[in-house]
């Protein structure tokens, strides 16, 4: 009896001891808030920067898209952010890694609300029907969503999403205005859940193709997923994975024009998508491009980019494309850069040191 309730004090301990910590980081978080004395920019494009060594503290940079400069630089928490995301009021929503803790931002970068949602809910967060959707990680063998209300960001609900039988280690999500859509890898097979954004019930998992599927995009009633590592021993690589008609789920794939298809974005029915087939444990390839796929007449085009040039987001933005670079030895090298598709050519918009993503004016 004695070992069990010094196991439960240790535990006791070190959950004060956690609590203390995070305390004192949303304290140091707050005194470090500047003030807003430069105007928002009309149109904000929003940048994750990540701190290494002696890059400083984690920020959510607001840029104008016009000017390209730096309008406001907002201290994050002291540990690992990996997404942010805009909800219909134009409140930016970001969730950490190895902790609980999701915050919400004014467009000028205020902080509004620090919500405890579950374990690692660093992914994206999904808006619809008047709520957020956010993905957790919990154990990795189970995943979970926690449901907010947008006008009181207040949770109203949190559901578990297990498999029978299997595992459900989360990767991705997104979703569109009728579900909310989670991607995990299993121990046997790859699985995609679908959450009824109104009724918040879950539908039967859709068994998906094998893969590393970092990338969801909604497209007109569709998901597509960028896989980055497809089954080599398939006849056609299935690089882009597309769940059509959601409501009878019809799975499809389609071999683009490289492989390793990480990071893409939308602008109307084309897909522009970064490739990089080494950061996922494929063969090493220096070889590192730009697709731009028709998803209507299924034509594609491939830009190559300077071997190795390592691209953590993409984005289309008046109809430029958009990458993030990020060098953590060089940082006078780490920032946005657009592409030019007509001469190949790289050019730096924008220096900001440890960026990581991106998040586009809002349409």
């Amino acid at each position: 009896m004695s070992l069990l309730l010094n196991r439960i004090f240790s535990l006791l301990v070190l959950a004060l001891w956690m609590s203390g910590c995070a305390v004192v980081d949303e304290m140091r978080q707050q005194i470090s808030m500047p003030p807003n004395s430069i105007p928002l920019p009309a149109h904000p494009l929003y940048v994750l920067t990540v701190s290494v060594g002696k890059l400083g503290i984690n920020q959510l940079v607001i840029v104008d898209p016009l000017s390209w400069q730096v309008t406001q630089q907002v201290p994050l928490l002291n540990v690992s952010p990996d997404n942010l995301s805009r909800d219909p009021q134009g409140r930016i929503w970001m969730g950490y890694s190895e902790d609980q803790r999701v915050q919400v931002f004014a467009p000028d970068g205020r902080l509004l609300k620090t919500l405890t949602a579950c374990l690692d809910p660093y992914l994206t967060i999904h808006f619809a029907a008047g709520r957020a959707f956010i993905p957790c990680l919990k154990s990795g063998f189970y995943a979970a969503m926690v449901v907010v209300d947008l006008q009181s960001l207040e949770i109203v609900k949190q559901v578990d999403i297990r498999i029978d039988g299997d595992n459900f280690m989360l990767l991705s999500a997104g979703g569109d205005e009728a579900y909310f859509i989670m991607m995990g890898n299993g121990n046997k097979r790859n699985r995609v859940v679908l959450v009824d954004t109104h009724t918040l019930a879950p539908l039967n998992p859709i068994l998906i193709p094998y893969g590393d599927l970092r990338k969801i995009l909604p497209y007109h009633g569709h998901f597509l997923l960028l896989n980055g590592n497809p089954d080599s021993q398939t006849k056609e690589r299935q690089d882009l994975v597309i769940l059509d008609n959601v409501k009878s789920p019809m799975v499809q794939t389609e071999q683009m024009a490289a492989p390793g298809a990480l990071w893409g974005d939308l602008e109307g029915d084309v897909l522009y998508t970064y490739h990089n087939a080494e950061l996922l444990g494929l063969k090493p390839d220096p070889a590192r491009a730009i697709s731009r796929l028709d998803l209507v007449t299924h034509q594609s085009k491939l830009w190559p980019l300077p071997d190795r040039w390592e691209a953590r987001d993409v984005a289309i933005v008046n109809g430029q494309i958009l990458l993030v670079h990020s060098i953590f030895q060089k940082p006078e090298e780490s920032g946005l850069y657009r592409f030019d598709p007509a001469t190949g050519k790289l050019t730096m918009l924008v220096n900001i040191p440890g960026a990581q993503r991106i998040l586009p004016p809002a349409p």
